[in-house]
């Protein structure tokens, strides 16, 4: 199975954070690890900026609450900008910077409320994991030396898992709510 259209941007730029090439690491391997780390938006409601120009208010600019979204080439399910009736606007009626979570309507909006409902993805995470990966993948490496050659394998190892600490530290905080069952 072929990794999903809209995940292509995000299976590259996670290849570039984490040296993955295509020999080790398919783009449906990528997509895996990705879709591991990955937050359903549903319905989450977009912030409309106001632009003023000229002494007029416009409303073009709205931003999701994520970033690194999979994008509309996926399909409906994956990305979908709503109304407040949950009828889809048409793809042809914005511009989007997936990346930041950014959308640019090509009229003024006035204002109106507008959902999303998308996947965005983790990368600092998902970078973490497949660093780790690599260094499981090194483990039964080891270090060996001859007369005056020695090769320390385990600086790999050590490599990889420096990598994966930094990219999980720039993830910054991760939390989830929890509620109690036994109180509804």
């Amino acid at each position: 199975m072929a990794a999903r259209a809209g995940m292509l941007t995000l299976i590259t730029r996670l290849r570039g954070m984490t040296n993955a090439g295509t020999a080790d690491w398919s783009d449906e391997a990528l997509q895996d690890v990705l879709d591991a780390r990955r937050v359903d938006l549903n319905r989450a409601p977009l912030e409309a900026e106001p632009e003023y120009v000229n002494g007029t208010t416009v409303w073009h600019d709205y931003y999701a609450p994520l970033g690194n979204f999979e994008e509309a080439s996926s399909g409906a399910q994956y990305w979908r900008v709503e109304n407040t009736s949950g009828e889809a606007v048409g793809t042809a009626d914005y511009t989007v910077d997936y990346a930041s979570g950014y959308i640019r309507f090509t009229a003024d909006q006035g204002g109106t409320t507008y959902y999303l409902r998308g996947r965005s993805y983790q990368m600092n995470l998902a970078a973490a994991d497949v660093w780790r990966r690599k260094a499981a993948a090194y483990a039964e490496r080891y270090d060996v030396q001859t007369d005056n050659h020695r090769l320390n394998r385990s600086q790999v190892i050590a490599h990889c898992l420096k990598m994966a600490a930094e990219y999980e530290a720039k993830a910054g905080i991760q939390s989830v709510q929890v509620v109690r069952g036994d109180l509804v």
